[in-house]
């Protein structure tokens, strides 16, 4: 039922009787879907609708976001930093030299050199988003005098553009690179911000100043259904060799179901050594999954990702599991452990659903679980689901949904 004014009309065949209500008013659509609520997710950063008062807006044809018009435009770059830059490179040159040739103070010089080389980590970093934004605007952005877009015409979001032969052609692969590598650094700042920041939680500290936080991993009869999963996909695919990762791993519940070469990416020191130890045969890395660095030398080569990940950078890891993917492979998917209503429970969680271009393909009902190592009696209050999920967005708003529990599945 769309927005407008509306009247009821009461019968009863039985009585033979009419009765009409007053008109009243539906001020929101509802019962049909509506992907219009997305709201401000701007190349510029923003996230909320305060930004609105800068200027015209212009709408997403792909996700629906609104997107601040002049932030398009080509001209919009920042000042280039390249003189700075130099002038820092000239100085440590010639503080060097002053070092080598004069024996000057070896506390001030290196204290001298330390300020300037960090001065020139700022310079070097602001060049490198100026020289994104420049890019970035270049391939789809707008002159300036250029109308707003109308209803009848197409407007793609940074978010939803996607590289045509001609940018292939005439920007340099590494350019690119480094300008889809900015975005999805720029897409986890954003969820960041909106959320009003992400961390793990903590418990606490010990008597040395290290902190405590909370361990968790994933109960067994969950990770042999996933392995059964797994499995099936294995017997299907023919002679084609996937690819495996597990991101936030901990102590290698889920990874030790996928096969030998197979990757895990855990944070943590101890639980990186100590997953290490229990599975051999994966090759664990110790880094940070929301690293730039992590998902450039990731970068679509995977075709299976797992993940049980804390619930307070879910999202992210979201968004960077679909870039390891393997775009080439249409079988791709992310095998994720998440609340049941992860994607419907929060405001913030439902817009990231409808701006992104992934859908749920199938959703498995694990029912109440126990991730406490602490508790492992403990269950939690609400139900947990196998979320698998896929690039695109056809029937985004439809998926299957399997109650292993109660089909006795685990």
């Amino acid at each position: 039922i769309q927005p407008g004014s509306y009247k009821l009309e009461i019968g009863s065949n039985n009585l033979g009787t009419v009765a009409v209500t007053l008109p009243f008013k539906v001020t929101e659509a509802f019962g049909i879907e509506d992907v219009t609520t997305v709201g401000v997710w701007c190349i510029c950063s923003q996230v909320h609708a305060a930004s609105l008062k800068k200027g015209n807006w212009v709408s997403c044809s792909v996700c629906h976001s609104w997107q601040h018009w002049a932030c398009y435009q080509r001209q919009r770059a920042g000042q280039a930093k390249q003189k700075m830059i130099e002038k820092l490179r000239q100085d440590l040159v010639i503080l060097a030299q002053n070092r080598k040739n004069n024996g000057s103070n070896v506390v001030t010089s290196s204290q001298q050199e330390q300020s300037i080389k960090r001065r020139l980590v700022k310079a070097e970093h602001d060049q490198f988003i100026i020289d994104m934004e420049k890019l970035e605007r270049e391939i789809f952005g707008h002159s300036v005098g250029d109308l707003l877009p109308n209803a009848n015409v197409d407007f793609c979001c940074w978010m939803c553009y996607q590289y045509t032969p001609e940018d292939l052609e005439k920007y340099h692969e590494v350019d690119l690179a480094n300008l889809r590598n900015y975005r999805i650094k720029r897409m986890i700042t954003m969820i960041n911000n909106a959320s009003g920041g992400y961390s793990r939680r903590k418990l606490g500290k010990t008597k040395d100043g290290k902190e405590i936080k909370r361990q968790y991993t994933t109960p067994n009869h969950v990770v042999c259904f996933l392995g059964v999963l797994l499995n099936r996909l294995e017997s299907g695919r023919g002679q084609r060799t996937y690819k495996y990762i597990d991101l936030g791993a901990g102590l290698g519940r889920l990874c030790s179901i996928l096969p030998r070469g197979s990757k895990a990416v855990e944070i943590e020191q101890d639980r990186f050594e100590n997953g290490g130890k229990r599975t051999p045969w994966i090759e664990w890395l110790n880094q940070d999954v929301l690293s730039i660095e992590f998902y450039q030398a990731h970068y679509n080569s995977y075709d299976i990702v797992v993940s049980n990940p804390d619930f307070e950078v879910a999202l992210p890891f979201i968004v960077v599991g679909f870039h390891l993917l393997r775009k080439a492979n249409k079988d791709a998917r992310l095998y994720y452990i998440l609340p049941s209503d992860f994607f419907e429970a929060s405001a913030l969680r439902s817009r990231i659903f409808k701006l992104l271009d992934f859908k749920i393909e199938v959703e498995y009902k694990l029912g109440h679980l126990t991730y406490l190592e602490s508790d492992p009696l403990g269950q939690k209050l609400t139900v947990d689901s196998l979320f698998v999920l896929k690039l695109g967005r056809e029937d985004k708003f439809q998926h299957r949904v399997v109650n292993a529990r109660l089909a006795g599945m685990l």
